[in-house]
């Protein structure tokens, strides 16, 4: 079913409140279906909502449904064939990036925000299942264009300070100062929580704030954020700021420096909302974890069982992991965290390259560090194997529909996962043929 504006603005309060940064629901409504705007950005629907219209409203935003392709998609177009002769080589130190070649194909590593994005020449990746907005991909495309490589003067400023920027200081006001000092007004304790949860610094010049914190969305582009707190006694309403360095327009314009604000504010509210969760989703997380482990732990016991030879136990231990399935599955969907194939593989590839970028590496590491052979063995098994894991997923994404049906084996030594047939030696662990099973 097509969800329009007036089917979204439906399930809207209707109260016109502007929290979200329209001055109506409608407003608000039209910018989501047909500009790609957060649907987090209403603070009042609940997370079933959110979870529900937010996957329809994808899948309709990837076959072109009501987006206005005259806005961002020829933006980025345009945007794209500026920088399809960039040498990436020769602009990544500028632009303080990382720059990589990969079977003939050039590529950046973008950190922005918190997450990773991979700029190629003929277009953009983004590492994980998070929906990521058409119009950041025109502020990326905005950062490579520019090019800039002059340094950071460690100036920080207002927006208007900047040549021409009075046209976009209101834009400013409404979509970030407004949005983050509504947000948090008496709530001084949780911004800076969301702050530090979002990878900020506490600054080290407060210029009078009660709160100041560094960001750094993308590698060049520093942002400080000021928040003066509410005093009800003293008639005193919040107050938040954002200034940039100095030098800032030789990295975007005075459109990409509006905008990667208003992300901020954008990010700083969704991570708050995020934190807020209820206490029994909450607990329906607690439980899954605890009824996923425990299926994984019976089953372990089982095989202990037989090699014991108490095959009675054993199936008691079986019949017990199946239930702890049972539950877990019942806790997952009343999360709604089980979307359509094409959602579920996006969670899949985010879920295993975390894994292979970031936890296992650490924990390989304090292994190491502590001399712990056996648990540092089964961390690097594992990690080779996430991103074997990740590759796989993210084929079967980009082949959904015409996906050839192949057998898949597993070693049962290190969980190598291979298409068609095991190979002599296991890559990972070194295991021959017969240590692999086959997965119906």
């Amino acid at each position: 079913m097509r969800i329009g504006p007036l089917d979204l603005y439906k399930k809207l309060p209707k109260t016109n409140c502007g929290d979200c940064g329209p001055p109506s629901c409608l407003a608000f409504a039209t910018q989501v279906v047909g500009y790609g705007h957060e649907l987090e950005g209403c603070p009042h629907l609940d997370a079933a909502t959110l979870r529900a219209v937010g996957s329809a409203l994808e899948d309709q935003r990837q076959k072109g449904i009501y987006v206005k392709r005259e806005n961002h998609t020829i933006t980025r177009e345009h945007l794209r064939e500026k920088i399809r002769n960039h040498d990436f080589r020769a602009i990544a130190p500028g632009l303080g990036l990382v720059h990589s070649v990969d079977g003939g194909v050039e590529a950046l590593e973008v950190p922005y925000f918190d997450r990773i994005v991979t700029m190629r020449h003929r277009g953009i990746w983004n590492e994980g299942a998070e929906e990521f907005d058409p119009w950041d991909e025109v502020l990326l495309y905005n950062y490579i264009f520019f090019s800039g490589s002059e340094p950071l003067s460690g100036k920080w400023v207002g927006l208007e300070s900047f040549p021409n920027s009075l046209p976009k200081k209101a834009a400013l006001e409404d979509g970030c100062h407004r949005r983050i000092s509504e947000a948090f007004a008496g709530a001084l304790k949780r911004l800076e929580s969301a702050c530090r949860r979002l990878g900020g610094n506490a600054g080290l010049e407060s210029h009078g704030a009660d709160l100041a914190f560094q960001f750094r969305p993308l590698p060049k582009m520093p942002l400080f954020l000021l928040f003066w707190d509410e005093d009800q006694e003293e008639g005193f309403e919040a107050q938040a700021k954002v200034l940039f360095d100095s030098g800032a327009m030789d990295y975007l314009d005075l459109e990409g420096l509006t905008f990667v604000a208003e992300k901020l504010a954008e990010r700083l509210i969704a991570t708050e909302r995020r934190n807020l969760m209820s206490k029994s989703e909450q607990n329906l997380r607690d439980a899954f974890a605890g009824e996923s482990q425990a299926n994984r732990k019976y089953l372990a016991f089982a095989k202990q069982a037989e090699k014991e030879g108490h095959p009675q136990v054993a199936k008691l231990f079986r019949a017990a992991g199946a239930a702890e399935t049972v539950h877990a599955h019942a806790h997952l969907r009343a999360l709604g965290e089980i979307g359509n194939t094409a959602d579920n593989l996006k969670v899949a590839v985010a879920g295993e390259t975390h894994e292979f970028k970031s936890m296992y590496p650490e924990m390989i590491e304090t292994a190491k560090a502590e001399g712990e052979k056996t648990a540092e063995r089964s961390f690097t098994y594992a990690n080779e194997v996430e991103k074997v894991h990740a590759n796989l997923y993210q084929q079967a994404l980009a082949n959904l529909d015409s996906i050839e049906e192949v057998d898949y084996y597993v070693c049962s030594v290190c969980g190598m996962t291979v298409e068609n047939e095991p190979p002599d030696t296991c890559p990972v662990c070194g295991a021959q043929a017969s240590a692999f099973f086959k997965v119906d």
